[in-house]
């Protein structure tokens, strides 16, 4: 079926993911052997893990564990996994006290991601969100025609009062808008729109049928699938 052909890109790196936890577990173990400490901030004495600076060194070699993950084009995605990750003032950090929670974020320029370790532990979340970052790198490959179509869909569902979203990432953004009858194109909208379009595709390509986060109504899931098979039905999904 040409859409499944062509949509392969997008499943087959999410899926790649469900293979990541063994492969973790047994660097746990290792480290647990005598092994050089895996965790960027150390550990104390009784185990627990101690504080992070922000990951200001990001593409250092200090990672707790990373995956290089080949697109056909032989451009190379770096996945990295910390524990405890959350954001703030536009900086990552793991293992601190500041900041908001989250499980990933993209470093769009490097191809990099980062993902929390405890997505390790539901491959099934772990598909999700890491379908939504690949996503990331397809929105800023998109033409500015194919990024204003989608724009304009958002906005015809805005007119129409549609509530919920297909993830937290673009409903949290979605809910801070200001309620105009018609969104001013500023960050914040823009924001909101790349968000909601990486959710959309993870709820269309992860392969997670039911989520809690799924609250946009049929008709409007109906809507955007039909905008994603439209723009991208007759070739590969750009990342």
């Amino acid at each position: 079926m040409n859409r499944s052909r062509n949509l392969i890109l997008g499943i087959s790196l999410a899926l790649a993911a469900a293979a990541i936890p063994s492969w973790i577990n047994a660097e746990q173990s290792r480290g647990q052997q005598g092994g050089a400490n895996p965790f960027p901030g150390g550990t104390n004495p009784d185990g627990s893990l101690r504080p992070t600076p922000p990951v200001s060194r990001f593409f250092s070699q200090d990672a707790y564990t990373e995956y290089a993950i080949l697109d056909p084009g032989s451009e190379q995605f770096r996945i990295r996994f910390l524990p405890a990750l959350s954001a703030g003032s536009r900086k990552l950090y793991s293992n601190r006290t500041c900041g908001q929670p989250v499980f990933a974020g993209s470093f769009i320029r490097k191809r990099r991601i980062v993902l929390d370790l405890e997505l390790a532990r539901n491959p099934n979340e772990l598909t999700r969100i890491l379908t939504h970052e690949l996503f990331h790198f397809a929105w800023v490959r998109l033409s500015n025609q194919t990024r204003r179509s989608y724009e304009d869909l958002l906005s015809r569902e805005w007119k129409q009062r549609a509530r919920g979203e297909l993830g937290w990432s673009a409903e949290s953004r979605k809910v801070r808008l200001a309620p105009h009858s018609r969104p001013a194109r500023d960050a914040d909208w823009r924001d909101y729109v790349c968000e909601s379009f990486c959710d959309t595709a993870a709820w269309l390509y992860s392969g997670i049928r039911q989520h809690a986060e799924f609250t946009l109504a049929v008709r409007h899931r109906t809507r955007r699938a039909e905008w994603f098979h439209t723009a991208f039905h007759d070739r590969k999904i750009p990342i």
